[in-house]
Order: C-alpha cells, then sequence, then structure tokens
C-alpha cells in the first residue's frame, strides 16, 4: 500500500496519508505490489522498466537516471534473521526536486522509524 508523507510548514509535524500528493511528498511502499508499481507509473511519469526491479529480491545496488531531473538509486538493507543471520534486501529510493520516493520488496524499512 502507497503512504504519502507530507510537511506544509518548518514547526508543523510530519502528516501521514493514504491519498497521493502532488508536492513536496515522500511516497513510500513496503513490499510492492504490481498494483502500486502500475499506479506510480501512470501518476508520476515514472520508468516503468526501471521501477519494476523494486520487485527482484536479486537487484544488485545500482544508480539510473531518468531525464535530468529523476534519479533512480537501488540499496540493499540489512536485516537480522531469526536465527542471527544478516540478510538484504533490495529498496528503490527516487530522487526528485518535489518528490521523494522509497520502494521496498520486503518490510525492512519504515518511514515512522526515521521520523
Amino acid at each position: 500500500m502507497l503512504r504519502y508523507y507530507s510537511k506544509r510548514s518548518q514547526g508543523e509535524a510530519i502528516q501521514t496519508n493514504t491519498k497521493p500528493h502532488h508536492d513536496d511528498v515522500w511516497v513510500h511502499a513496503s513490499v510492492v505490489s504490481l498494483e502500486d508499481l502500475a499506479i506510480l507509473t501512470d501518476r508520476y511519469e515514472l520508468a516503468p522498466n526501471v521501477i519494476r526491479d523494486a520487485r527482484d529480491i536479486s537487484e544488485l545496488p545500482r544508480i539510473e537516471y531518468g531525464g535530468d531531473t529523476t534519479l533512480y538509486l537501488f540499496l540493499r538493507t540489512p536485516r537480522l534473521s531469526k536465527h542471527g543471520e544478516v540478510y538484504t534486501s533490495p529498496i528503490l529510493s527516487i530522487i526528485r526536486p518535489d518528490r521523494f520516493f522509497t520502494l521496498g520488496y520486503s518490510d525492512t524499512f519504515q518511514p515512522d522509524e526515521i521520523i
């Protein structure tokens, strides 16, 4: 499910919504679905062949550029298993002047933990 995080002024707390905003927003999806990807592709004109890789468990870290103002950054986030082993899963960050996106393969990363 897509979540939208925004803040209108310096002293205001960050607001969490399930309805889209147009500017100055952080869009996040954990366990990103094909439906989420379709919505993002249509609404924000993201490259479908690039963001589809957010669902690939084997995706390696890399950077891609989409035009003059979009940066696609693939990372791998670490997580500790129940047996004490460290494993990683991919997360895609998309950076634009007025929007920030994080799309996760799993739920290892939650914006609420940062906020």
